[in-house]
């Protein structure tokens, strides 16, 4: 499931996906040019916005984070990065449509079948269950609660490591990286890691959220744990106090 961030709070931009239109404003950009690509982004981020304003003020970080979120990470970050590498190391006079429909289509596969095989490891509750435990996380059937089985790991001072090595690698590789191989190279290892990050970062939490709507069915709505304590934090806030007058948590937004 997407729990809600360490650290949460409603104000900062960090919380709102304003990101979201820098993957496909880099395929305009490839293909049309960056004047289109800054309109490109400009006309995603705005709504990209919006959705993350609904995410920080009113979302229960229930199935429909889950769902909603994956699939936002998965159409305006995984898959046009994908596309991008590609169409970046296609020839400018030919870029055919075919190779194109290929990679969304691997991608595609890629989700389905990844998402498929993580809702095989989410059983569903069966009689007398209080607890339900599927990879990562716990459902408490009784107070029909999401609780996160293990916080999530730091980069730590290996991550800023690997960025910093990456810097002179590049440097190292780019007369190699230029050429036409080096190329179809680096759009061959961003789709595997743009497949491989759709299996493990948008393909749980999208299958989680499925599962989790059979088990609503019966009954009611799951939340995060920390709901509570989100609420508080946005109930220090005048927009907060204000939303929550007119949007009251019966639902996930």
């Amino acid at each position: 499931m997407l729990h809600p961030p360490e650290g949460f709070r409603p104000t900062p931009p960090r919380q709102y996906f304003w990101q979201s239109g820098l993957g496909p404003a880099l395929c305009v950009a490839v293909v049309f040019g960056w004047h289109e690509a800054s309109l490109a982004f400009l006309a995603l981020s705005l709504p990209g916005m919006a959705a993350g304003a609904g995410m920080a003020w009113l979302s229960v970080f229930g199935r429909r984070q889950a769902i909603l979120g994956s699939l936002t990470a998965w159409c305006f970050f995984y898959l046009p990065l994908a596309l991008a590498a590609t169409l970046i190391a296609m020839p400018a006079e030919a870029r055919p449509g075919a190779i194109t429909l290929g990679i969304v289509g691997i991608q595609c596969l890629t989700l389905i079948l990844a998402t498929a095989w993580h809702g095989r490891r989410c059983p569903s509750p069966t009689a007398g269950d209080r607890v339900l435990s599927w990879p990562g996380i716990r459902l408490d059937l009784t107070r029909r609660t999401i609780h996160r089985d293990s916080p999530v790991a730091s980069p730590g001072v290996g991550g800023a490591a690997a960025a910093l090595a990456s810097v002179p690698l590049y440097h190292a590789l780019r007369p190699w990286l230029e050429s036409e191989p080096g190329l179809a190279s680096l759009a061959l290892a961003m789709n595997l890691l743009c497949a491989g990050l759709t299996a493990t970062t948008v393909a749980r939490p999208l299958a989680q959220g499925w599962r989790l709507r059979a088990v609503e069915r019966g009954r009611g709505l799951f939340v995060s744990e920390r709901l509570p304590e989100l609420e508080r934090l946005r109930q220090d806030h005048a927009v907060g106090r204000w939303l929550r007058q007119r949007i009251p948590l019966r639902a996930e937004v």
